[in-house]
């Protein structure tokens, strides 16, 4: 019963009494049976419209429809004849007849201070 050993039960039953009273105990233990048998039924209800809802909404079919009307958009897309990035040419490596002007300026701002100093 729920993993509860015999010897386990019967130490939650001596607590119980000793805590509750042997008067209260009957009521209490009606209520907790009420409790649960509640619990257990409202279980069991949401169990049951999660299913009703997956019969009702055939969620199978939904997932394949969505599916063929993202490959129909794929195909009439003219975004998909554009190859992704990883497939795409590698860059153009920089031409070296052209100097880069970031290093060239650089270049040219030290030399003057380097006359200047001198």
């Amino acid at each position: 019963m729920m993993g509860i050993s015999w010897m386990e039960l019967m130490v939650i039953v001596v607590v119980a009494l000793i805590v509750i009273g042997p008067k209260d105990l009957p009521v209490a233990l009606r209520t907790l049976g009420r409790s649960v048998r509640a619990i257990r039924r409202m279980a069991g209800e949401f169990q049951s419209e999660v299913d009703q809802f997956i019969r009702d909404t055939d969620i199978e079919s939904v997932r394949r429809e969505v599916e063929d009307v993202m490959r129909e958009a794929e195909r009439a897309s003219p975004r998909a004849k554009v190859k992704p990035a990883h497939q795409a040419a590698a860059p153009l490596p920089p031409a070296k007849d052209e100097p880069d002007p970031v290093s060239e300026k650089v270049s040219t701002q030290s030399e003057a201070r380097t006359r200047h100093v001198a």
